[in-house]
């Protein structure tokens, strides 16, 4: 039993025979509401909260029954119905309502699994900073290679970007794939879920751009192969995008007019649940202060002395003050 999550639909008890209307609407805000499900005719509704651990960083997941219905006597009738359609909507893949072209396409890319796993273990022990990705870029690109992409490197005047395109067909849409592969200092990790620092690592992959590089590699070369497999028109392009954390590289490629003739960019970004949209990031902006001080005596003529640590406090004191007169959705 599945019930697409963008649409409503009716669902019916065997036992009851009581038809089951979800009217589902997504919300993102403060108050961390993500999902909503109303059943018609009963009162109900059921709200999932996702609701982020700043101790653990996990994300908890909460489920709220709401209505007059919902009281000490339990979930009965309408309500176990409505709860046992709803889990089954967040833990099945709903392949009936797949198209054959789609299921064909998902055979694809599973079959690059086990690949792509150890690519992505490899990318892992590489660990390699921003803009000094050799490795891990130099092996994206061979897989690229290897399944028949172009490949230029150095785009942008950076040594570890690069540009796969494969084209089927004269003429076509561009579509394009982006891929991160730099890692963080500090976060050195050995491959355990558990903290363990690697004796001889300084570097490591904090929110999964190991994985990032190589699904998004996946996606462009499975694509590409059913492209070609039916002769459909079009070029897959895959961006070799370094120094995603704090190097700001995609901003020089998109300077150079490497996406313009691109008719979408997909990208993505590994996370604790599946989802799918255009939801909003904000823009970075890095500034960099340097205080320095005028020496003195401390006795003989403190008037004459300027403490560059009393600049740097009275800076910090103005930032906090600045927050609340900046746009809603700045953060400082």
């Amino acid at each position: 039993m599945n019930v697409p999550l963008n649409r409503s639909a009716s669902v019916l008890s065997k036992r009851r025979k009581i038809p089951i209307e979800f009217q589902f609407s997504g919300v993102h805000n403060a108050a961390q509401v993500y999902d909503s499900y109303h059943i018609a005719d009963s009162g109900i509704t059921i709200r999932l909260f996702r609701i982020p651990d700043s101790e653990t960083r996990n994300t908890r997941l909460n489920m709220v029954f709401e209505g007059e219905h919902c009281s000490r006597r339990g979930f009965t009738g309408v309500t176990l119905v409505a709860f046992g359609v709803l889990l089954l909507t967040h833990s099945v893949r709903a392949e009936s309502k797949l198209t054959p072209a789609q299921k064909s396409l998902i055979t694809v890319v599973d079959q690059r699994a086990e690949l792509d796993w150890e690519t992505a273990l490899k990318i892992w022990n590489f660990a390699e900073p921003g803009y000094q990705e050799e490795k891990s870029s130099a092996l994206l690109r061979k897989l690229l290679v290897e399944n028949g992409f172009d490949i230029q490197t150095g785009v942008a005047e950076i040594p570890t970007a690069f540009i796969a395109s494969l084209t089927v067909g004269e003429k076509g849409p561009v579509i394009a794939f982006l891929a991160e592969f730099d890692a963080l200092p500090g976060l050195s990790q050995e491959a355990v879920p558990y903290r363990k620092r690697k004796p001889d690592g300084q570097y490591g992959h904090a929110c999964g751009h190991h994985l990032f590089g190589v699904a998004s590699t996946s996606a462009a070369i499975s694509l590409a192969s059913y492209m070609q497999q039916h002769q459909i028109p079009g070029t897959i392009r895959l961006y070799g995008c370094p120094a995603e954390e704090g190097g700001s590289a995609k901003a020089f490629m998109v300077r150079e007019g490497l996406f313009e003739d691109c008719e979408a960019v997909f990208h993505w970004h590994p996370s604790s649940v599946n989802s799918a949209g255009d939801r909003g990031t904000l823009a970075r902006i890095a500034v960099k202060f340097r205080f320095h001080g005028k020496p003195a005596h401390a006795a003989g003529a403190p008037e004459q002395g300027r403490s560059a640590l009393d600049a740097v406090e009275l800076t910090n004191h103005a930032a906090q003050l600045f927050r609340e007169h900046t746009p809603e959705g700045t953060r400082i």
